[in-house]
This record gives structure tokens, C-alpha cells and sequence, in this order.
């Protein structure tokens, strides 16, 4: 029945997917990021901001990325229970080939009709909160990354984040530097938002 329907976005399906896969034993972790596989004709070629999971694949020894959400809505031909590499846009290597010019910030957006490098860096700290299974509501996040502020951050603040977003381009090779941050880096910590 319609009274008993929840209209729910991608975070909340990943989250739900990695509750399942983890009772049963699997690892599995929240990622967020964009995808540039949705049909988001009115905007031309974008990326589109998007919460996905990976599960750990004994067997072949790899994190599998997987969409379970998006799965009904692709637009391109590739199996999203195991997205091929380069398919999803993960925010640091996003905000990295921004940073260096070799992508437009314009191309990324998230559901509210924002777009370019403040919406990246958004996402950078969703997945940076989510390696840490911290997974939070869209509206959280650190107050450096709040839009008024995003115009203000210093080119040592730049060279902070671009630092982090190295390190979470291998979170697993990664893990204790980036744990290390969570720890003592509060400015990168979710200290803002509607419910704080």
C-alpha cells in the first residue's frame, strides 16, 4: 500500500545493502562519489553525485563495486554488480585531475542543482566519512567544505585536502594515515549540519 512506501536515495540503499552483505559475513563498505552513467540529458554529459557499495571478493582478493541502486537506470552497456574500473567517479580522483586541469569541475553535480569543484569536494568527504564507516546524512559535513567557506580555503588548505584525496585513492594501502586524520584532523570531521 502506498502509506506503507519509503521514498529513499542511494545512501539509504547502500547503507541497507551493507548491513545485509555484512550480517552474512561479506565486507562490504559505502562509497560515495558520481556517476556519469545516468541519462542526465537536461544537464549534458555531467557526473552525477551517487552513493554505491563494494563487497570483498575472497576468492578473487578485490573489492567488487556495485550499484545496486543505479542498476535500473544505466545508460551504458557494463554489469553494474561489478563495475569495471573508471566507470564511477570516485571524488579524489575527481578532485585530483580537477585540481590538476585534466577535468572540468563543471561536469560534476549532486541532486540539489549544484554544481562544479564545491560539490566534489562534498563528496570527498562523504567517501572519506564512509571509508570510516561513518556514513552520514547529505546534510553534514565539515564546515570547511560548506559552500561559503569553499570560496574562502587557503592554498595550504587545498594542499590538505589534496593530500587526503591521495590517500584515499588506495584507502586500503592507506588506512592507518587516513584513520590517523579521522583521529586528529577535526576540521575534516562532520561538525556541521541540520541535526548538529
Amino acid at each position: 500500500k502506498e502509506e506503507n512506501k519509503l521514498v529513499l536515495t542511494c545512501r539509504y540503499v547502500t547503507i541497507l545493502i551493507a548491513s545485509i552483505l555484512k550480517s552474512k559475513g561479506i565486507p562490504c563498505r559505502v562509497r560515495a562519489g558520481h556517476a556519469p552513467y545516468f541519462d542526465m540529458w537536461k544537464l549534458g554529459h555531467v557526473s552525477a553525485d551517487h552513493w554505491i557499495n563494494q563487497y570483498w571478493n575472497k576468492k578473487e582478493k578485490r573489492w567488487v563495486t556495485i550499484d545496486v541502486d543505479g542498476s535500473w537506470s544505466l545508460k551504458d552497456d557494463f554489469d553494474p554488480y561489478d563495475i569495471p574500473n573508471g566507470k564511477f567517479d570516485f571524488p579524489a580522483d575527481a578532485w585530483l585531475n580537477v585540481r590538476a586541469g585534466k577535468d572540468k569541475a563543471s561536469r560534476f553535480y549532486n541532486a540539489g542543482g549544484t554544481g562544479g569543484k564545491v560539490v566534489l569536494l562534498w563528496s570527498l568527504f562523504y567517501d572519506f566519512h564512509c571509508l570510516m564507516n561513518n556514513e552520514v546524512p547529505y546534510i553534514h559535513m565539515p564546515e570547511i567544505a560548506f559552500e561559503k567557506n569553499f570560496q574562502k580555503l587557503t592554498e595550504t588548505e587545498l594542499k590538505e585536502i589534496d593530500h587526503l584525496a591521495n590517500l584515499m585513492q588506495n584507502p586500503d594501502k592507506n588506512y592507518h594515515e587516513l584513520e590517523t586524520i579521522w583521529n586528529t584532523n577535526k576540521k575534516f570531521r562532520l561538525l556541521k549540519g541540520g541535526l548538529l
